[in-house]
Parts: C-alpha cells; structure tokens; sequence
C-alpha cells in the first residue's frame, strides 16, 4: 500500500509497517466469511498492508485538550491512540447470537454512511472504539451507537487523528 503524507507514512512506519508490507490475511477471510462477509479489494488493501499491527497514532484531540484546559495527562500513552489490526478478535464469536448482532450493527454503520457494507478491521487497545473501513476504503470509528467518519481513506482517516481536534462522533441509531 502506498502512503503518501510523509507524517503518516512515519507514525506507520514506526508502527512496524513497511511499504510494500504484505502479510497473508487467510485467517481474517475466514473470519470474515464466518460472519457472512465478502472482502472487497480494498480491505484487502488495508490488511495485507496493516494486519496485526498495533499503530501508535499521535492522538491531536487530546493534545489539544490538554493545551486548551492546562490539564496534563498521568501517562504518556494517553496522548496516542493504538489501533490494533485485528479483525479476526473482533469476529472470534460462534454464537449465531452474536454474529446476528455483529451484522446489524455493521449494517446500521454503513446506511448511516450510504454504503453498502463496513467491514471490522481492529479496534482501540482499551476496547473502547473499533475501527470499520467502507467498502471504498473509509476509516471509521464508532463506539457503541455512536460513529465518525475519519477519512475516505484509510490514509486520510490516519491523518485526521493525527491532525484534528474535531473528531467528536455523531448518534447513528436510537437506542
């Protein structure tokens, strides 16, 4: 996968991603045709690049919080967001309970984006967040009911974390 912006090609690379990085994605296809997903070309993109990796993102937002409001953080890692890629956690369950539940949500997710699929690519490290690329290859983040999109790349999303103080998210079903 190419990277274009030298910022975000640094913070992956310092992740462990190299270019042309390809590692085999065998066990997330079949993670993914377990759950009833086709893996697009796109996602395939993403993980043959970054999967199982654990990217370390200068996180802006809470950068500029501290900035604005004087406050300081108790850990360095709070000023990073960990993105790890691995879709296969996220799709391990065999219940058919919960693979019902895990298609719902994806599909609440991608017609709250007009698309026609989203496909779990990893999650944050304290499980709080998880992290869908579009079947264009829009990063998006969501936790429980609520979503943004990053980027329409997964490049793009990468950047905004990085770069934005304005990544709150928005209601996309009501609970």
């Amino acid at each position: 996968m190419i990277i274009h912006d030298e910022a975000v090609k640094k913070v992956l690379m310092d992740s462990g991603w190299s270019e042309g990085r390809k590692v085999d994605i065998t066990v997330y296809i079949e993670a993914y045709k377990k759950y009833g997903y086709d893996m697009p070309d796109k996602v395939k993109e993403v993980l043959t690049a970054f999967g199982g990796l654990t990217l370390k993102i200068p996180d802006y937002r809470y950068r500029y919080y501290c900035k604005i409001t004087g406050k300081t953080s108790a850990k360095e890692n709070d000023l990073y967001t960990f993105l790890i890629v691995k879709p296969d956690e996220l799709l391990k369950n065999d219940w058919d309970r919960i693979i019902k539940e895990t298609r719902d949500y994806t599909k609440e997710v991608a017609t709250f984006y007009k698309l026609s699929e989203v496909y779990p690519i990893g999650f944050r490290s304290d499980y709080e967040e998880e992290y869908y690329i579009g079947e264009n290859g829009e990063l998006i983040d969501t936790h429980e009911d609520m979503s943004i999109r990053l980027g329409n790349s997964f490049e793009e999303g990468i950047k905004r974390i990085m770069t934005d103080k304005d990544t709150d998210m928005e209601y996309f079903s009501e609970y």
